[in-house]
Order: C-alpha cells, then sequence, then structure tokens
C-alpha cells in the first residue's frame, strides 16, 4: 500500500511538474505548439517529408529577436492570400531568405512585392514558398507540389548563392521525375503520433527542435570544417534546375539572383540568355547593412529592397 501511495505522488508531482513547465512555456516565454496540418512525400528531396502547416500557425525566432510570428491562412509565410478562381498567383521559391521568418509578415519582400502589385490588380496574389536549407532541386517539387493546388501566374526563383554546399545532399545525377508517393500524406503511426503530441504540447515541441536545431549545427560545423565555401560560380546542378524550372513553365519562369557576388551573378545571366530563360539580378539586396548582424539573413531593410525590386521585374515582365 505504502508503495501504491508512493507511485500516486511521484505521478501527480511530474505531472503538476509537466502543467507549470508547460504554462510557463506557453504562456511567459509565449514558445507556440508546432502547428503542422501533416506531413507530405515528395515536395523535397524524394525520400524525405515535409511539413504543411496550418493556417495562423505560430513559430518562435531567435535570430529575429526572440519573437513569436504567425503564417497566414494557408499556411504560409506572409500576408493573407484571396482564394478565388480568379486569382493570378505568384511563386516566390527558394531558401529561408525568401521565407523571411526573421520578420513580421508584413516586412517580408512577398508581402512588400504583393502590395505593390495589388495596388494596380488585387487578383495578384504572391505565395511565399520559400523554406529553409532549400536548394533549387528541392524547390522544383515543391512548385510542382503547389501547382497543381494553385496555378501560377509567375513562378521566381530567387538565388541568393551557387548552392554547391546543399546539392551534395542529393543523388547524382539529380532526378526530376516525381517519385510515386509523390503528395501523399505520411500516415505513418509513428509521425501521425509526434504530430499529435507537439501539436498539443509547447514543451514537448520546444524540446523537440532543440534536438534538432543542435543536430543541423553539428552538422554544419562538420561541413563547414571539411568544405570551405569558394566563390559562388555556375555549376552543373543548378544549371539542370534552370532547364527544368524551364520546362515546367515555360515563360512564366523567372530566375533572379540576390548574390552580391558580380562575377557569379553574370555567369548566370550569360547562361540564362543562351537559354532564353527570364533572368535579373540585384548585388546590393545581399550586402552586409541588409542582414541580421551584417552576415545572417535579411533584415527588415532587405526585404524591403528585395519586395521593391520583384515589382519592378514584375512590371517589365508584364
Amino acid at each position: 500500500m505504502v508503495f501504491v501511495k508512493k507511485i500516486l505522488l511521484l505521478g501527480l508531482s511530474i505531472g503538476l511538474g509537466f502543467i507549470i513547465t508547460e504554462g510557463f512555456i506557453r504562456f511567459a516565454l509565449r514558445f507556440p505548439v508546432y502547428g503542422v496540418h501533416a506531413r507530405i512525400f515528395g515536395i523535397v528531396k524524394s525520400e524525405a517529408t515535409q511539413n504543411i502547416w496550418k493556417p495562423y500557425s505560430k513559430y518562435f525566432n531567435v535570430e529575429g529577436g526572440n519573437r513569436t510570428f504567425k503564417r497566414n491562412n494557408i499556411g504560409l509565410p506572409g500576408t493573407d492570400i484571396m482564394l478565388s478562381d480568379s486569382a493570378r498567383y505568384i511563386y516566390l521559391l527558394g531558401s529561408s531568405f525568401v521565407e523571411a521568418r526573421q520578420v513580421q509578415q508584413e516586412i517580408m519582400a512577398s508581402s512588400v512585392f504583393a502590395r505593390q502589385i495589388q495596388s494596380f490588380d488585387q487578383t495578384n496574389q504572391v505565395l511565399n514558398l520559400g523554406v529553409a536549407s532549400y536548394d533549387p532541386y528541392d524547390c522544383y517539387f515543391r512548385a510542382r507540389y503547389f501547382a497543381e493546388r494553385y496555378s501560377p501566374e509567375l513562378v521566381f526563383l530567387i538565388l541568393e548563392s551557387d548552392f554547391s554546399y546543399y546539392f551534395p545532399r542529393h543523388r547524382h545525377p539529380l532526378d526530376f521525375t516525381q517519385p510515386m508517393n509523390f503528395g501523399k500524406v505520411d500516415n505513418r503511426l509513428a509521425t501521425l503520433a509526434q504530430i499529435y503530441v507537439r501539436n498539443h504540447s509547447a514543451f514537448v515541441n520546444l524540446f523537440a527542435q532543440s534536438i534538432k536545431v543542435s543536430a543541423k549545427k553539428t552538422r554544419n560545423d562538420i561541413l563547414s570544417a571539411k568544405r570551405k565555401r569558394p566563390v559562388p560560380s555556375l555549376n552543373d546542378d543548378l544549371r539542370q534546375c534552370l532547364l527544368m524550372f524551364q520546362k515546367a513553365f515555360g515563360t512564366r519562369f523567372i530566375c533572379i539572383s540576390v548574390s552580391n557576388c558580380t562575377s557569379f551573378n553574370h555567369q548566370v545571366a550569360a547562361y540564362c540568355k543562351e537559354q532564353i530563360i527570364h533572368y535579373s539580378y540585384n548585388d546590393i539586396i545581399g550586402r552586409n547593412e541588409n542582414r541580421f548582424n551584417g552576415e545572417g539573413h535579411l533584415n527588415e531593410q532587405g526585404n524591403k529592397i528585395l519586395g521593391h525590386f520583384l515589382a519592378k521585374v514584375y512590371e517589365a515582365h508584364r
């Protein structure tokens, strides 16, 4: 009987401790729950899954000042999207430079861009499809997935580098055929259980994200030690990706470089001219004064400059 009481007291203590910790993390620290709707196969490199987020789900960002931000009405970064048969959807694809999790919704380059082009046509709707650590190969599959749901009027692919440090992750030669499980929901019990628990507990979500960030930092440190990043240059993988985007979207595809490396921008320009791919670049956006701490992601100023530049490119393309 004494043993049972001890077990009950221990369980009660653990439960009470969890409730207090959960309340502190969720309400005092304002750290959000996961906010994932589902994990989908095939919209990143084929052997992995990618999260589809719930509308207005929240996320926490350290670089942006330890603040909590929220996604829009379709679970993407940026301001709300008008969904209608008359809407003209414009994709912004890229890495975390495009995703812009570090700034408020209204200040993201995608939102600045949207406001400018909506001033003369409210049917223009900009979808921010940027994802951290995505390279153009990943972006290609992401674009194909969303194209089945929101047929794009224009597709912008934004490059801030040559992605030579990301392309080696993929099996070579690069395979652009859609995998058999493309667009299917990951319904494995372990996946569903993890999503459920993280969607209902800020504490569990914080713990899981801490492990993920730690593992990612370790991998990046190893990669940095093994491979110094050379001066960006147009590589074969990037060439393939640009051609496949052109094949998939034709004249609707526009390549944009925001790299501050002049030689890289000129190499891409020459290749795009040769392949008749729409291309523009801006080597001011990626400068130190437009980035957090002079070397991080685009700050508010950098996002505004990028948004205005995209609007100019759009106007020239019309």
